[in-house]
């Protein structure tokens, strides 16, 4: 027997009601598990009691404020996050700086004292050779330089042995002020190769000044990389001896490897005084490195000032209690 059409509604919102009158539900709560497989089965169910269901879930209709509740989906970062995310991962480079840097921080201060020692005879031989072989005075300067940082090594040795004695008969009060005699001495090395830089390379600077034809731009050559290689390598060298020796001298309540450390800072400027001259140098511009190691002296002079304006007042000592703890 077929039905009217107009009967339709009244049956249907019947069997409805019918139909969800054996599954009692609170609107303002989440549908329970029991609930949530129901109404996945029977949507009519769902729509009837005030509820929503889009893909696996299920939820009131007051809560989709926002839009229907979906799956969560997993994120993937598109290429640009992920370009982000490898520049936030340590390359092997970094890696390779943080262990050494660690391992050289953990020694002795006589092991970092030789440490620096060797350093400074093999970069002062490879600055003399290449500097030699690629024409680059700022280069061979800077070699002989770390020969001079190779007697301050020797005065930091000495001076932390001799200051490292216990106290006897003749020095009741102990060898602590020959540490100190050595610390200002390694401070009036600073000092006097400082003023000598600045002395040297500001005539140089005002020649170059006055007569800028002098200088004439070159190709790349292959001694100029090798110059330049020689002339990096020492900057990052140096300033990775000068954190380690830096914090072997604050572990160990050593004024004199502290100045060292100092020291060590002071070569990797003057490196980069190469560095920056060679390129002038290729460049054409004579007057870019003898500029640069003015400045550069000046720095070298005011950084021994400072490490014996803290030797004679006594910051140092409190500098490094307060580190060591």
């Amino acid at each position: 027997m077929l039905l009217p059409l107009s009967l339709l509604p009244a049956l249907s919102s019947s069997f409805i009601a019918n139909s969800v009158t054996s599954v009692p539900i609170s609107v303002t709560s989440k549908p329970t598990a029991a609930m949530t497989a129901t109404f996945l089965a029977n949507p009519t169910f769902a729509t009837a009691a005030g509820y929503i269901c889009v893909g696996p879930a299920c939820a009131p209709v007051g809560d989709f404020f926002d839009g229907p509740i979906s799956a969560r989906r997993k994120f993937r970062p598109g290429w640009a996050a992920n370009r982000r995310l490898r520049r936030l991962r340590p390359g092997w480079a970094q890696l390779l700086a943080q262990t050494t840097r660690a391992t050289l921080s953990n020694m002795s201060p006589a092991a970092i004292t030789t440490v620096g020692a060797i350093t400074n005879v093999l970069l002062a031989v490879f600055k003399l050779v290449v500097g030699s072989f690629a024409n680059s005075a700022s280069l061979i300067a800077d070699g002989w330089h770390s020969f001079g940082d190779l007697i301050s090594d020797v005065f930091c040795w000495i001076f932390h042995k001799i200051g490292a004695r216990p106290p006897d008969a003749r020095q009741p009060d102990g060898y602590a002020k020959f540490e100190v005699a050595g610390t200002l001495g390694i401070a009036g090395f600073l000092v006097a190769s400082g003023v000598a830089m600045t002395v040297r390379s500001g005539a140089a600077a005002l020649t170059a000044l006055r007569a800028p034809a002098l200088g004439a731009a070159h190709t790349f050559a292959v001694a100029d990389l090798a110059a330049l290689s020689v002339a990096i390598a020492s900057v990052l060298s140096k300033e990775l001896l000068f954190g380690a020796t830096h914090a072997v001298g604050i572990r160990c309540r050593s004024p004199a490897i502290v100045a060292n450390a100092y020291h060590h800072r002071s070569d990797a400027l003057s490196s980069l005084v190469a560095v920056v001259g060679i390129i002038g140098a290729v460049s054409g511009a004579s007057w870019v490195d003898p500029l640069a190691a003015t400045l550069v002296g000046v720095m070298v002079a005011g950084m021994g000032r400072e490490v014996a304006r803290e030797m004679l007042s006594g910051d140092d000592e409190v500098h490094q209690s307060d580190l060591v703890g």
